[in-house]
């Protein structure tokens, strides 16, 4: 105990000239809460989407957020409840919806526009999509023009299909790894584009 003292006296005396000690208390009022703004390119994109109609561009990240750029001055920043990797964006055509596929088999319908008709997204349903025990993932998204189904490519291989405007997933399955099975051949075929 009195080694401590003297290292403490000491150090005083060469370090801080014969100061005597500065004791901080915080306090609760010391801090405040306020809020950041994020301004500029997301960090780690890993999808993006532009919607011709409301003119928006969607940008995806690896932790899970979806930024939405507009005109001059509109930026909105959101996220699901689960920090998961966006890998597709699609926006519904005239629906003022944006369908986002994320982590293992996790679909997102977003809408886009408040009551108000001011951009501030909320999140209406989920789903998961049917996989392989957790395995396979969602490797791309199709919404073909005038129609209700988005069809989701897998790392298997597989097409699934949900509904773009309940998002239910349908019992309609294209099981392309059971389907087609090349001979001496023991790996999935990866599903990059489905149209």
């Amino acid at each position: 105990m009195e080694s401590q003292q003297k290292r403490k006296q000491w150090y005083q005396r060469r370090v801080r000239g014969n100061l005597p000690d500065v004791v901080e208390r915080f306090v609760e009022d010391d801090f405040g809460v306020t809020s950041a703004y994020r301004h500029g390119y997301p960090n780690q994109p890993s999808c993006f989407a532009f919607d011709q109609v409301s003119r928006l561009l969607a940008i995806g990240t690896k932790d899970g957020f979806i930024t939405l750029y507009g005109r001059p001055g509109v930026e909105q920043r959101f996220a699901h409840d689960q920090t998961v990797a966006v890998t597709q964006i699609l926006f519904l055509p005239n629906k003022q919806l944006l369908t986002v596929c994320g982590g293992i088999s996790t679909v997102y319908l977003w809408n886009l526009v408040d009551e108000t008709g001011h951009v501030f997204p909320f999140l209406l349903k989920s789903c998961k999509i049917p996989c392989h025990a957790g395995k396979e993932k969602i490797s791309f998204g199709h919404l073909p023009v005038h129609s209700d189904f988005i069809y989701l490519g897998t790392t298997f291989g597989n097409i699934y299909t949900v509904n773009a405007k309940t998002c239910k997933s349908s019992n309609y399955i294209i099981y392309w790894s059971n389907a087609v099975k090349p001979p001496n051949s023991k790996k999935s075929h990866h599903h990059d584009h489905s149209s």
